[in-house]
C-alpha cells in the first residue's frame, strides 16, 4: 500500500520553490488550486512530482508567448487578450498573476 502525504497550499509552494525557480508564488498557488480541483474531479490524489509539474505547467508574459508561438502582431498594437484567447483554444489557462504573467498547461 502506498504512503500518501497530504500537502496544503503553503507546503506545496515552499517545496516547489526549493526545487525550482521557474514559477512565482502566485503561479504556484494557481497550479495548486488546479491540481486540487483535478484530484477532486478524479477522486484520486495527485502525486507531488516537482519535475513533472515543471514540465506540465508554464508561466510567461503574453509578449513571450506571442513570440514563442509566432502569434503575429505589431508590438505597438499588442493585445494580451488575443494571446490569452489563443492559449485558451490550444490548452488550459489556469489564470493570470498580478504581474500579468499567464499560467497554463504547456503541452500543446
Amino acid at each position: 500500500m502506498p504512503i500518501v502525504d497530504t500537502f496544503n497550499e503553503q507546503r506545496f509552494i515552499n517545496d516547489m520553490l526549493e526545487v525550482t525557480g521557474d514559477f512565482s508564488r502566485e503561479a504556484l498557488s494557481l497550479i495548486y488550486d488546479y491540481l486540487e480541483q483535478r484530484s477532486d474531479n478524479n477522486g484520486e490524489p495527485v502525486e507531488f512530482d516537482p519535475v513533472d509539474h515543471c514540465q506540465e505547467f508554464r508561466e510567461a508574459f503574453p509578449q513571450q508567448i506571442a513570440k514563442d508561438h509566432s502569434i503575429a502582431m505589431e508590438y505597438q498594437n499588442f493585445d494580451r487578450h488575443l494571446v490569452r484567447s489563443y492559449l485558451e483554444e490550444k490548452t488550459t489557462v489556469l489564470g493570470e498573476t498580478n504581474a500579468g504573467r499567464l499560467v497554463f498547461i504547456g503541452d500543446f
